[in-house]
């Protein structure tokens, strides 16, 4: 799969370039969403490796609440936001930036409200029970926040010119939180920002939250295990319609456990408007459902407003206790892709039918396919790759003499060499003669930088995996 490149704003990533991002020049008119107002339950993913999970979604502040939520059961290995309104991905910055800037909870809700508070609100906030693990608070019809809230807002200092000149957004503090102004793709144009969750029954329009005491406000813990998970996770902001670019963020990401946040996106409403997001939901199930012989098998998950939920498969649906098998194949590709690095890579075959079924893409993120017949070519041009593949070519070679030749023809071509090959000793090759051994590897390359394994049918060490840096 070739490297893919997005128009979004640049956040230096920590040790991952998996995209290209390029900035664009487009003015911000400050039309956004100041907050947000989703309501979700969480349940614990089944993990596959530590730091391996992939989270996507829509750039609304509570996509930030869902990153506190998901790193609580599963290690991120990168987040990717989409919105292609440009303002609401400024503001996912801004947001991120106050949260790295602020050193506890009440500290960041000041930074973000624009507004003081006196002793008792600060009182008022440190009493606030937290929510349920993997709760996140939202709109609901019926809420037991309202008193505090008006209480809150009469106990601090509201600085209304700092917020115009911060967020380009009129507000005014009202009796239980700031009416605000802004036209948004959702049509609800004026709304109330809260810190608390608030029922809609007790405002004249819809009230936006915070939700202080859930979600990564649920306790100073949580908050400051974010701020050093948006400090340490490579982080991408996209500018585009999500619909649009699903499929390639799903292929690229293949061979990561993936969860999906969607807001309220697929409800009736938005697909009535915007009919292409219903094939977030036909995709999703055909690629989260399919098995080998058909790939890719995608282990995903669509997190969706619990307000607006739509019926999904159990293979990608939020559900305790949810399994996702996978096939030998993608099980070994997901160890291998723990070792690409890079944005050239290379993969090197022996087998002319994959080259055909694959249409000469390679199925690995930022890698192009080579046969080996052709592999003396690149050789004899000087090129230089970041990753090289060398996948299961032992014996597609003439000779001994001759897969020795190639090990160290690969090597001087990339400082990131992997070698998968089939292990002879393993449970399901033992005394068929296919493949090699560790052994036989080091004779022939020296000892590896890294050595994993990819499982079998009935061991977990069918596939070697041996890099060389």
């Amino acid at each position: 799969m070739k490297r893919l490149h997005f128009q979004g704003i640049s956040i230096d990533p920590v040790g991952d370039d998996h995209y290209t991002v390029s900035p664009i020049a487009e003015v911000p008119s400050g039309n956004f969403y100041f907050l947000s107002n989703d309501v979700l339950s969480l349940q614990p993913q089944p993990q596959r490796h530590d730091s391996d999970t992939v989270l996507c979604g829509v750039a609304n502040p509570h996509f930030f609440h869902v990153i506190a939520l998901a790193a609580r059961t599963a290690g991120l290995k990168r987040i990717v936001a989409v919105d292609y309104n440009y303002d609401q991905l400024l503001h996912f910055r801004n947001m991120r930036d106050l949260i790295l800037a602020s050193d506890n909870r009440i500290a960041f809700l000041q930074r973000l409200f624009k507004v003081t508070f006196n002793a008792r609100a600060i009182a008022l906030l440190n009493g606030v029970r937290p929510a349920k693990p993997g709760q996140l608070r939202g709109g609901v019809e019926k809420d037991p926040f309202f008193a505090l809230e008006k209480e809150l807002w009469s106990n601090l200092t509201f600085d209304a010119a700092a917020f115009q000149t911060s967020y380009g957004l009129s507000a005014e503090a009202a009796e239980a939180g700031l009416l605000v102004n802004s036209r948004t793709v959702g049509d609800i144009d004026t709304y109330y920002a809260t810190m608390l969750c608030g029922s809609r029954s007790d405002y004249p329009r819809w009230p936006f939250t915070a939700a202080f005491g859930s979600g990564f406000l649920r306790d100073e813990a949580t908050f400051l295990r974010l701020r050093q998970l948006l400090r340490q996770t490579p982080l991408y902001l996209l500018h585009g319609d999500l619909a649009r670019l699903y499929p390639e963020l799903l292929y690229s990401n293949r061979y990561h456990p993936m969860l999906v946040w969607c807001s309220n996106l697929l409800c009736d409403y938005f697909i009535a408007k915007h009919p292409a997001i219903e094939e977030i939901v036909t995709l999703s199930c055909r690629l989260g459902t399919q098995v080998e012989p058909v790939f890719p098998e995608q282990d995903l998950v669509l997190l969706q407003d619990e307000r607006t939920r739509r019926p999904l498969p159990e293979a990608i649906d939020n559900r305790r206790g949810r399994r996702r098998p996978w096939s030998i194949h993608t099980r070994t590709f997901a160890v291998v892709c723990r070792y690409l690095r890079g944005g050239n890579n290379l993969e090197v075959i022996g087998v002319p039918r994959w080259f055909e079924q694959d249409g000469g893409e390679s199925k690995l993120p930022s890698t192009s396919y080579c046969m080996l017949e052709h592999f003396g070519a690149l050789l004899g041009g000087g090129q230089r790759f970041d990753t090289i593949l060398l996948h299961i070519l032992s014996g597609h070679c003439d000779s001994p003499d001759h897969y020795r030749r190639l090990l160290q023809d690969a090597r001087r071509m990339t400082d990131n060499l992997i070698v998968l090959e089939h292990n002879r000793l393993s449970k399901d090759f033992r005394g068929t003669g296919t493949g090699v051994t560790l052994e036989e590897m080091r004779d022939l390359l020296g000892a590896e930088s890294i050595l994993d394994y990819g499982s079998g049918e009935r061991c977990a060490d069918r596939n070697l995996i041996l890099v060389y840096r």
